[in-house]
């Protein structure tokens, strides 16, 4: 009698009742505090906040946001909740934008730190 259950158990195991932990173990999560999945992009994609947003792309939130409403930029939850911009729309976007001239002050800015990197 103890035998016939210990088969059952091993049965249940080898048919996979018991195995599916395993293969979750192995399965990139989809949505954490710095990803999720974006239904736009239709992939996963690395989640960038607000203030990185704005550094990395040297913008103003109200223009990030501005973009996102007309459907440029794409906003997700993390898992926390926390409203944040799609990584990969944000660099799309921008890599998509044309180059602009810089103004006579930003040239000069510019010419004047590379002259002191140069000594």
């Amino acid at each position: 009698m103890h035998g016939s259950s210990y088969i059952k158990s091993a049965e249940k195991v080898s048919n996979g009742r018991h195995g599916n932990n395993d293969r979750s173990r192995f399965l990139p999560k989809l949505r954490g505090r710095n990803r999720a999945y974006c239904p736009i992009c239709e992939r996963p994609v690395q989640l960038i906040s607000d203030a990185r947003a704005e550094e990395l792309f040297r913008s103003d939130l109200p223009e990030l946001l501005a973009m996102a409403t007309r459907g440029l930029l794409h906003r997700l939850h993390n898992s926390r909740g926390i409203l944040m911009f799609c990584g990969d729309s944000l660099f799309q976007c921008f890599n998509d934008r044309p180059t602009q001239l810089l103004s006579g002050s930003n040239a000069q800015n510019i010419s004047g730190l590379a002259a002191k990197r140069g000594r």
